[in-house]
């Protein structure tokens, strides 16, 4: 279950985060994962203001951005290529069982 107080700290925080150098799209280096990924649907889990997400979609992968911060994800949602989901881990043990 996604912790409400630690989502509500990430959505008043959500500008700050996506401010901090790390976070830059351009200081971001995905290189050998997207190298090492097969061809296919990239998940971002906790993907915050969606600068990985970003920088995926920008070497023509497909992303989808998922973070229990409805903040973070308002964020992540203005880079192009990029479909968010608010979610949290836990959704993950229902993949594959449709």
């Amino acid at each position: 279950m996604t912790d409400t107080q630690t989502v509500a700290v990430y959505d008043a925080r959500a500008a700050d985060y996506a401010e901090m150098p790390f976070v830059q799209g351009s200081r971001v280096d995905l290189t050998a994962f997207l190298a090492a990924a097969p061809d296919g649907l990239l998940l971002d889990l906790g993907c915050g203001p969606g600068a990985s997400a970003a920088e995926m979609a920008k070497h023509g992968r497909a992303v989808e951005a998922w973070d229990p911060s409805e903040k973070m994800l308002e964020l992540a949602a203005r880079h192009a290529g990029v479909t968010v989901r608010q979610q949290g881990f836990e959704a993950l043990a229902d993949l594959g069982t449709d």
